[in-house]
């Protein structure tokens, strides 16, 4: 009898492991979608900037440069920089002209933080089958200073709309946010110095 009972609730253990492995295996499956699906991220602009074009302006002229805010964005720094050389400004400390960059993360706030929120829980629970999306504001501000005070000053907001879901993986390499966030800074700055240039 003794014998009997061992072996039915060894039988009932047993029975049991198939059901444990299956849900430790779809939570194993589901955490592992979800981590890289927050990877699977991509990004789009101002609908105004998507296919603009804009031509480098011709400045040719040596500037003291002030790069304020950009500790957290070196590649960004070092593409602008580039940028101006293309348009001809060179950096001397010699220059009595100071041209200072801006770069700032600006508070988003959404229009319906409820469906925000609501998208955010269904997405965590699809597994980002279902896309979050977020939204990140910059502006980049630039301003020209001589010996008389402030010459040229101009300010521009970035909007980059970012979507994050595990069906959007393709697209991931074509749309990844750093570089469309770089591609539209570098036509900020393009579009504010076209203003200067204009002005000199």
């Amino acid at each position: 009898m003794n014998q009997k009972i061992v072996l039915n609730a060894e039988f009932k253990y047993n029975s049991n492991l198939p059901v444990r492995f299956i849900l430790s295996s779809l939570k194993l499956i589901f955490l592992i979608s979800l981590c890289f699906s927050f990877m699977s991220c991509i990004a789009y602009s101002n609908p105004e900037l998507i296919n603009l074009k804009i031509s480098t302006p011709s400045i040719q002229r040596p500037f003291q440069i002030d790069w304020i805010g950009f500790a957290k964005y070196p590649k960004e720094k070092e593409l602008l920089k580039q940028t101006f050389v293309e348009m001809g400004i060179t950096e001397s400390k010699q220059s009595i002209e100071i041209l200072e960059i801006m770069l700032e993360e600006r508070e988003v706030f959404y229009d319906y933080p409820a469906l925000h929120f609501g998208n955010f829980v269904l997405s965590f629970i699809s597994g980002t089958a279902i896309p979050f999306h977020t939204i990140t504001e910059h502006s980049v501000s630039i301003r020209v200073r001589g010996l008389n005070g402030i010459k040229f000053e101009s300010e521009s907001v970035l909007v980059l709309n970012q979507w994050r879901g595990i069906l959007l993986v393709p697209l991931t390499p074509f749309f990844w946010p750093s570089l469309e966030f770089k591609r539209i800074l570098e036509l900020e700055v393009k579009k504010i110095m076209c203003e200067y240039e204009k002005k000199i």
